[in-house]
């Protein structure tokens, strides 16, 4: 036995030496990765070099690479630690051996620049980006697509619902200066100009999805939505506020012309959730979930105002998760959660009951968090969690956590709900 193991010995000992003393390793290119743009660990990967054993790869904050760190592996990628805030320059090249042993370097590969951003660098890319796909998803009429197009077929529909996102996302962005006031107002008072004088609507009320020239669509169901109706009149009223003039003419006039009171149950004072001329009117909102919105602006109306008392009529189920104690949503979905908040500040504000919504929702996205570090088979982790409704790989899936009377995730994630 120790004969053999000195002749495997000397067998690779041999071969590292005319390795060592043969070529210099090929080029090779360092691949674009894949990464958080935060300070989070990521992968670097890159080609197969002819006749490297090692591989050196060189990391630089100067760019220079005259005071480079360097990480050194046999494989053709390497997890990179975390990095703080920065741009950074990576390069690699492969060895035929350790240098110590009298290894070959080859060429450096390409360099390789990647900047790690702050938080505050992060989320303004990412609003700049949400408000980019807003912009080129919406036609010139001022009508916003229902959703990105993907391999699951996209969206060839509007939807009221994105419209209102789209007025909001428009303030933002003429305050933040990556589109002018001066477009910012005209994109605001088309969209709203459509709504007011083409798009067809029942009491105020307008259908969930709509064709591009602003007719109603059948597709993927016809009906005329009360929240998505709030959902676009909270856009409206922002753009109007923010623009002021003829937006916010346009904006009153819409949010005016609503007749909520038609929507409520007499009976129940709850809110219907829909209305077809076939069926006439479907479901109410009759618990906790995105519904705070609708209630809050068919309380404010100054046309047709709904009994305040409505809001408590609505069933608020409360429970514990862990050490959290908060009223959860049906489905435990975060936009519920999340969406009423966008346009009501209720940060320091209790109603009759003494509820505070913000810290509700607050307490809703830690549980939410919580619950995927409690998952982790599903791939998620500390890191990687937000469920909410969002396309995953079977087409539109109303995503949550528990607490919740009923709840489903598959591993699919949703920036949205992590961003709020």
């Amino acid at each position: 036995m120790r004969r053999a193991a000195t002749t495997v010995l000397l067998f690779f000992l041999c071969v590292s030496q005319a390795v060592a003393a043969g070529k210099t390793p090929g080029n090779l290119n360092l691949l674009n990765p894949i990464r958080p743009p935060v300070d989070l660990p990521f992968r670097l990967s890159w080609s197969t070099a002819s006749n490297a054993v090692l591989y050196e790869l060189a990391d630089s904050a100067t760019g220079d690479f005259a005071n480079a760190s360097s990480l050194w592996t046999s494989a053709i990628w390497l997890m990179i630690p975390a990095h703080a805030p920065g741009t950074y320059s990576f390069r690699v090249r492969g060895w035929t051996a350790a240098p110590a042993d009298g290894g070959r370097a080859g060429p450096w590969s390409n360099t390789l620049t990647v900047q790690v951003l702050n938080d505050d660098q992060f989320l303004d890319q990412v609003s700049r980006k949400s408000f980019d796909f807003l912009k080129a998803a919406t036609n010139s009429n001022g009508l916003t697509r229902d959703r990105a197009s993907s391999s699951l077929g996209g969206s060839n529909v509007e939807s009221i619902a994105a419209s209102g996102f789209y007025l909001s996302a428009i303030t933002v962005a003429v305050d933040r200066g990556w589109i002018s006031w001066t477009e910012g107002y005209n994109r605001a008072t088309t969209t709203m100009r459509t709504f007011l004088y083409t798009t067809p609507n029942v009491h105020g009320f307008y259908y969930h999805f709509l064709k591009p020239d602003g007719s109603p669509s059948s597709v993927p169901f016809l009906e005329v939505s009360s929240i998505d109706t709030a959902l676009l009149m909270a856009g409206a009223l922002q753009s109007g506020e923010y623009f002021g003039g003829d937006a916010k003419t346009m904006a009153d006039a819409l949010y005016r012309r609503v007749e909520w009171t038609w929507m409520l149950d007499p009976g129940s004072l709850m809110m219907r959730q829909a209305w077809t001329s076939a069926e006439g009117f479907k479901g109410y909102y009759s618990s906790f979930c995105e519904d705070l919105l609708l209630y809050l602006l068919a309380i404010g109306s100054p046309t047709s105002p709904i009994p305040p008392d409505s809001l408590y009529c609505v069933v608020r189920p409360k429970g514990w998760y862990g050490a959290n104690r908060f009223i959860f949503t049906g489905g435990g979905q975060l936009f519920a959660y999340q969406y009423p908040l966008i346009w009501f500040d209720l940060r320091n504000t209790a109603d009759w009951l003494g509820v505070n919504w913000w810290n509700n929702a607050a307490q809703a996205v830690a549980v939410n968090r919580a619950f995927c570090q409690a998952n982790p088979g599903y791939g998620y982790g500390p890191n990687l969690w937000g469920l909410t409704a969002c396309d995953g790989p079977n087409g539109y899936k109303a995503y949550g956590a528990q607490l919740a009377y009923w709840n489903e995730h598959d591993g699919t994630i949703a920036p949205t709900a992590a961003g709020g």
